[in-house]
Formats: structure tokens, sequence, C-alpha cells
């Protein structure tokens, strides 16, 4: 039979919200307000770095010792998905920059959506792959 303590834990475990992403963000940004404070020497930035360290800090254990799980899985949600947003623009501009050598990028003025063709191909007609509207650019 399990002790009193293993009980708690497990109790604690399906009850609170516990450490995610969010309130692991929250704790990096209030260590960095702290360096920052400690690098800075007037009086007054320090005392308003630290508030906003201070208050970081007390969202992240807010958010450890929740019991509205389903709020703070949405909160958690909207962080990821804003991540993976800043990620994927990220990706797409180092494969723009990469290809940018040999090949122009043109938006699709229907839909949108970006197609890639060589250059120095001179004046081009070019069909888009979405849509299949058709426009001429120089490439």
């Amino acid at each position: 039979m399990k002790n009193k303590f293993e009980k708690w834990l497990m109790d604690f475990k399906r009850t609170h919200n516990g450490n995610d992403e969010l309130g692991l963000v929250l704790l990096i940004i209030s260590l960095a307000l702290n360096l920052v404070s400690a690098l800075v020497g007037i009086p007054i930035i320090m005392a308003v770095i630290q508030a906003g360290s201070l208050l970081c800090f007390g969202g992240s254990i807010f958010r450890f010792f929740s019991k509205n799980k389903s709020i703070r899985a949405t909160e958690n949600y909207k962080l990821t998905h804003i991540k993976d947003t800043i990620s994927q623009y990220i990706k797409d501009q180092k494969f723009y920059l990469k290809e940018s050598k040999t090949h122009k990028f043109y938006s699709c003025p229907d839909c949108g959506t970006v197609c890639r063709v060589p250059k120095g191909k001179g004046k081009i007609k070019i069909k888009c792959p979405n849509c299949g509207k058709s426009f001429v650019k120089k490439t």
C-alpha cells in the first residue's frame, strides 16, 4: 500500500496544472530580467525590472498550482501556436534567402500563393499551382 506522501503527490498531479511550456518561459523571462537588473546601475530602473521579474515568477507559480487545467491548456496552446508561427517564418526566410540566388518568388494575384520561378528567363507566363490563374512577370 502506498504511503501518504505518494498518495498526496499523485492526487496533486491529477488535480493541478503542474509545469508546462508557458510556465517555463515565464521562469526564463524572470531569470533574464534578474540578470538585466543586476547589470543596470540605476536604482529606479532596477526596481521596475525587479517588479517585472517578480510578476513573471508569480505567474509561473500561479500556473503551476492552478487547478483550472482547461484554461491553462488554452493559454499554453496559444504560446505554442505563436512559437510555431515564428519558427515557420524563420524557416521560410532561410529558404527564400538560399534560393534567391537562382530563383525569384512571386505571389499569385488571386490566391496569394508564392510561386518560385528560375531567374534570367526574361518575361515568362507563370501558372499558379494552387488556383490555376496565369500571370506574366519578368525574371
